[in-house]
């Protein structure tokens, strides 16, 4: 019975020892903040501690980025993870940047140079559609839209090959559309009729721009 109970005692010594020392590896780090979810523009601050410096890597900076004390700030809309580690220790804070303006069902696409039967296959019988009075290699394909906030959406293939989108909107229904891009896609280009942007902060990297004129309040879609 001695010999039962002192090995018992010293299992449990071993168990008590190996956890000490599992704790004492942890305790000098910890990272409070378990999530983020914030707006474009704005910013917040991971809760984070540890014996020697932090450093925050966020995997996808176009979504936010971070600075070495752990603020985070809101770039465009998307989700992403920040990595907190000091070396040896690691934690993951899964970040949302949510949207604060809603965008349109607008059924766009890809403007990847499909033909006009593509697009009709897809998208079946449109209203009308035109030709370009100076240059008949242009044909425009119209489908007029359910939702009040467009007027239509015209697609422009020349040589039969899809060019762009044109989507033209109704300005007192959206008067949060400039709002709403910006917020999701990056800004390069603003003059007294045109506001350009891409979908990628470097634009040699963008696969779509997207040109606003508000003569006309239309938004023009091109891949790149």
């Amino acid at each position: 019975m001695k010999i039962r109970a002192l090995s018992i005692f010293m299992f449990l010594g071993l168990f008590a020892a190996s956890c000490s020392k599992d704790s004492k590896e942890d305790a000098g780090f910890s990272v409070t903040t378990k999530s983020i979810e914030f707006l474009s523009g704005e910013k917040a601050q991971i809760v984070a501690d540890g014996p020697t410096s932090i450093y925050y890597k966020v995997r996808n900076i176009e979504v936010a980025i971070a600075n070495n004390l752990g603020e985070v700030t809101a770039q465009k809309v998307g989700k992403t993870e920040i990595v907190v580690t000091d070396g040896t220790h690691s934690s993951t804070v899964p970040v949302e940047v949510k949207a604060k303006y809603s965008l349109w069902d607008a059924p766009i696409g890809n403007v990847t140079g499909s033909s006009v039967s593509d697009l009709i296959d897809l998208r079946g019988k449109p209203t009308r559609t035109s030709s370009n009075s100076t240059n008949p290699n242009i044909t425009y394909v119209i489908y007029e839209s359910d939702n009040p906030k467009i007027l239509f959406l015209s697609y422009v293939f020349d040589q039969d090959k899809l060019k762009t989108v044109d989507l033209r909107y109704v300005p007192y229904l959206c008067p949060n559309v400039k709002d709403a891009f910006k917020e999701r896609y990056f800004e390069k280009k603003q003059s007294k009729y045109d506001l350009e942007l891409y979908n990628r902060s470097k634009s040699s990297e963008a696969t779509m721009r997207y040109v606003f004129n508000d003569k006309y309040n239309s938004i023009l879609y091109y891949s790149r």
